[in-house]
């Protein structure tokens, strides 16, 4: 796993449904190696549902014109992230609805 002890639940479940891997590392210069971009939609609701995080992990959205566009949740006191694309470019949307 990339993420921190936060996040690592939700990465490994991602990992689990095969979802491509866009970027690891530190993006965003925070000194953290810990983030790892998916190539999906993260639905917000729907993985607040099924996951207990603890307060300092938020769930944040950056739509930048020239810096990129991701949402996904982020570990205040580790500086982790598991993001995937911004909603407004979502194709991809995990999990996947269970109909």
């Amino acid at each position: 796993m990339i993420s921190c002890e936060h996040l690592q639940e939700l990465e490994k479940a991602v990992r689990e449904d095969k979802i491509d891997i866009l970027q690891t590392g530190d993006w965003w210069n925070s000194g953290s190696n810990q983030s790892i971009y998916f190539k999906c939609y993260l639905d917000q609701t729907e993985i607040l549902r099924r996951f207990q995080f603890p307060e300092f992990v938020k769930y944040r959205e950056w739509s930048g014109r020239t810096a990129g566009h991701e949402a996904g949740f982020y570990c205040e006191k580790c500086q982790s992230s598991v993001v995937g694309n911004h909603p407004r470019y979502a194709e991809n949307i995990w999990p996947r609805p269970n109909y």
